[in-house]
């Protein structure tokens, strides 16, 4: 079936180039020239994907993709607006009230693939054999109590005492929030939390508290370790923030810092509730180093970890940048991904990451990933020795 996008804009001449650069495309359109007639729209028809302006008067763009959210929570929601609404646009993402943004003018080929790109991910996501699966968790495992706390306090501007004092009163998340801070990436010596939120800032602190809660697995896993888990993540999340200051010379957005620290958390959720196949889809990987666990997986899940990290995270409402991490970080040349470029740093990390902790695994390095950064082999060898050292 035919899937609805709904474009708003204020601007009547803007809205007449959507419609003739999609009446050739698989879609059906709507149009609204107000926040006010695309609830309207929202309210009579089942809307796939909704497109909107950000600076519009009366309802604003970022007004109406909280009214979406809030009252169709299904319906796909992305910006195309202009720079100057910088700030608003990254509240937008990290507050998921949008997937990805879009920047007036637009290229044409980029508009129209981002829209078939977000309505193929939304088809993975909806896939019969992972859904399967998911329905046969008995709940999902939802945001933790502190980073939901943690989220309301940042939102409702909330004093550093406060947030410091929310955050202590886990010792665990403490700990791992100063390790994190003290680690040679950062290159400072903190001793307290209000010290390490003041130089990590608010966002990097929640997403440390989510990582740390899911990570958070009680009893013994036998061969599954959690640490080891916890220490590639932790890892890979470096040389990522590596990759992008000194090889791609710039910094990562901030929307994305803790993309390495989720990109596996599939496998936490196989472990969680699906030990005695994990301990099936080991053997198997023990048996045969040299071919891929996602084989392994597939035969005995039907679903791979990527595929279910994608689908929390998605669940979660985290931004899109680091969903796609997570779904596709052994495949990140897939053409169903958006921002590559983070993508292919992240693949580039994971594999680096594994050789840096020394733990046996299979090593599905795309060296595509190093022309579409433009970046060499020799480069990052040169990065992970100074890490190694």
């Amino acid at each position: 079936m035919k899937k609805n996008i709904l474009f708003v804009d204020d601007e009547k001449q803007i809205l007449r180039a959507i419609k003739r650069l999609f009446m050739d495309y698989d879609y059906n359109i709507f149009l609204a020239e107000s926040g006010n007639e695309a609830l309207e729209i929202l309210k009579n028809n089942s809307i796939n994907i909704m497109v909107t302006d950000m600076r519009m008067p009366n309802m604003n763009g970022y007004s109406l993709l909280e009214a979406a959210k809030a009252l169709y929570p299904n319906t796909l929601r992305l910006i195309l607006s202009g720079y100057t609404d910088e700030k608003q646009i990254f509240d937008a993402i990290q507050n998921n009230l949008a997937k990805v943004y879009i920047f007036k003018p637009w290229d044409n080929n980029n508009f129209v693939n981002l829209i078939n790109q977000i309505s193929e991910f939304e088809d993975i996501r909806k896939e019969k054999r992972v859904l399967d699966i998911i329905d046969k968790i008995d709940v999902l495992p939802t945001l933790p109590y502190m980073y939901s706390r943690l989220c309301s306090l940042i939102n409702e501007d909330a004093t550093l005492e406060k947030i410091t004092e929310c955050i202590t009163e886990d010792p665990s998340v403490s700990a791992q929030i100063l390790h994190i801070a003290n680690s040679a990436f950062y290159s400072i010596n903190v001793g307290s939390i209000k010290q390490a939120i003041s130089f990590l800032g608010f966002n990097n602190i929640k997403n440390i508290v989510l990582v740390s809660n899911v990570f958070d697995i009680k009893g013994d896993m036998g061969k599954l370790k959690i640490d080891v888990l916890w220490s590639h993540a932790v890892m890979t999340n470096k040389i990522l923030h590596l990759i992008y200051r000194e090889l791609l010379n710039k910094k990562i957005p901030e929307y994305c810092s803790t993309a390495g620290l989720l990109h596996d958390i599939g496998k936490i959720l196989e472990i969680q509730y699906f030990k005695k196949e994990c301990f099936e889809i080991l053997d198997l990987i023990e048996q045969n180093p040299n071919e891929s666990p996602l084989d392994f997986e597939r035969q005995v899940l039907n679903v791979t970890h990527a595929e279910l990290g994608g689908y929390l995270l998605d669940w979660w409402g985290v931004p899109h940048s680091i969903i796609e991490v997570a779904m596709f970080h052994h495949e990140p040349l897939d053409e169903r991904v958006v921002n590559k470029e983070l993508v292919c740093a992240a693949h580039i990390a994971n594999y680096y990451s594994w050789k840096l902790l020394k733990i046996k695994t299979f090593m599905d390095f795309n060296v595509g990933t190093l022309d579409y950064l433009g970046i060499t082999e020799k480069a990052c060898e040169d990065l992970i020795g100074k890490i190694h050292e």
